[in-house]
């Protein structure tokens, strides 16, 4: 009787522990499936990115360039401290150190 009863929890046991695996195995295929899928699609819009640049290679058309109408303020009130030369792109993190 003792030996049934034993025999029983190692089943039940063997059976959730393959139960436990399976679940685990198929959140890792799923997520590796989901990373192909966003790696994918991430290729597909550098490729279509490299075609139209390459389309632009020996244009002889013109081709009209739009840009923001809001400039960067470089000698205003609000940029006192940076010099015309400096760039837009000044980090600002760096005269927090000093």
């Amino acid at each position: 009787m003792h030996q049934i009863e034993l025999l029983d929890r190692g089943l039940i046991s063997m059976t959730k522990t393959e139960n436990a695996f399976v679940d685990i195995n198929n959140r890792i295929i799923s997520g590796v499936n989901d990373r192909k899928n966003r790696l994918n699609d991430l290729n597909s819009r550098v490729q279509n990115i490299s075609q139209r640049i390459l389309k632009l290679y020996n244009c002889q058309e013109a081709m009209r360039v739009e840009s923001s109408f809001n400039y960067p303020e470089i000698s205003s009130v609000k940029s006192f401290d940076r010099r015309p030369h400096q760039s837009i792109f000044y980090d600002d993190q760096e005269k927090v150190a000093e």
